[in-house]
């Protein structure tokens, strides 16, 4: 009788207990809320799993991209949530590292350049103002 309490304080240990999830330990979620039983692939529009819930909230041109562009690895926790980490800086670090203040998700392009300027160390003067 023994013998078998054993067996079964194995199996709930084996099937309850913690997996070997390959996309680490600091993932908290269940696997059916991207994949499947028919399989591993990942089906974005059919995912339950909401980005909201972590650093990094998905917007503008970030919502199309492929989950795989920002994570380099299964483990999700090692992508980063700042800019420098998937775009090149082309100020050169020279304006500081908050983005959002002249950039946004849908577009790189700075539609406010002027009004930018003027709250800057640089404010835009006389023919440079036009």
């Amino acid at each position: 009788m023994r013998g078998l309490s054993l067996i079964f304080a194995f199996l709930i240990v084996m099937f309850n207990g913690p997996s070997d999830s390959p996309h680490g330990d600091k993932l908290d979620i269940s696997c059916k809320e991207c994949h499947t039983s028919e399989g591993w692939e990942v089906n974005r529009n059919e995912i339950s799993f909401k980005h909201e819930i972590t650093n990094f909230k998905l917007t503008g041109l970030h919502t199309d991209l492929d989950c795989k562009s920002c994570h380099q690895s299964l483990i999700f926790s090692e992508a980063k949530p700042d800019c420098m980490s998937c775009h090149t800086d082309l100020h050169q670090q020279t304006v500081g590292f908050d983005c959002i203040r002249c950039h946004n998700t849908n577009s790189w392009i700075v539609s406010n350049i002027t009004e930018i300027h003027q709250i800057s160390r640089f404010p835009l003067l006389g023919a440079h103002n036009t």
